[in-house]
Parts: C-alpha cells; sequence; structure tokens
C-alpha cells in the first residue's frame, strides 16, 4: 500500500528507503513524511485525491472537519449521531453509542441536561431546603 500510495505522490523512491519500512517509523521520519508530501496534497482538492486513489485501488477515508461529518447521510443513518427529545420538548443531536446490537439496537437513554435542570437536586443533597432554594432564587443567585 505504501508503495503504491508514494508513486500516486510522485516519490515513488520513498519507497526503498528503510527508515519507511514497517509501522515502527520514527516521530522524526514522520515529521520529513509529512513536510515531503504536504506540498503534494496541496496540489489537488480532497475530492480529486479520493478519484485519484480510487482508480488506484488504494483504500482511503477523506479527513472531514465537524460541519462536513454532520451533513454526512451514513453518520445519521448508521446511528453515529442521533436525535433525542429533551424534557422540555426540544430535540437535540447527541453522539449515538458505539456498540451496535443486531436484536437490541441501543439508544440514547438520556439527553444532556439543560441548564438549571438539576440546581434543586443537587443544591438539595448539599443540605439547602426549599426556603433556602426560593431565596436564592428571589435573589438572583439561581
Amino acid at each position: 500500500l505504501f508503495e503504491r500510495s508514494v508513486k500516486i505522490y510522485r516519490f515513488p523512491e520513498m519507497a526503498l528507503e528503510p527508515r519507511y519500512q514497517g509501522l515502527l517509523a520514527s516521530p522524526e521520519d514522520m515529521r520529513h513524511l509529512f513536510a515531503t508530501l504536504t506540498p503534494v496534497f496541496r496540489t489537488k482538492t480532497t475530492q480529486q485525491w479520493c478519484e485519484v486513489l480510487r482508480a488506484m485501488g488504494v483504500r482511503y477515508a477523506p479527513v472531514r472537519d465537524y460541519q462536513q461529518t454532520y451533513e454526512d447521510p451514513g453518520i445519521w443513518e448508521n446511528g453515529y449521531l442521533q436525535r433525542v427529545t429533551t424534557p422540555d420538548g426540544e430535540t437535540n443531536e447527541v453522539v449515538g453509542t458505539p456498540i451496535l446490537m443486531s436484536d437490541t439496537p441501543l439508544q440514547p437513554s438520556a439527553h444532556a441536561p439543560c441548564l438549571g435542570e438539576h440546581t434543586d437536586e443537587i443544591l438539595g443533597a448539599l443540605g439547602l431546603g426549599e426556603v433556602d432554594l426560593a431565596t436564592l432564587r428571589e435573589e438572583g443567585v439561581i
């Protein structure tokens, strides 16, 4: 794979260099490799590189930013991102479970807490009573 890749990037001699053989290249060697290949990667768009790699039969995956990932229909179809409804009826997007089971599909069991949702519970556990909470609310503390 590495041999085919460096030929694509116009550096076939890299395939023969011992420092790039195997999976244990040093950090220094990796910096050199990236410094050499980065200008080459900048000569084409991500889509163009995908086409070149696909045509060569090289396995690849484009690196996406958050927005591109969010907009990918496959992310939603595979359940990597899911929508949940909060107690106030709003819909939030959350990361889905990484565990996939065929007979018992897992769904997010909770939503991210809304601002202040657990204030009374937490302050109550710290010993504050209803009167204390009412006072804090009147004074705008909570």
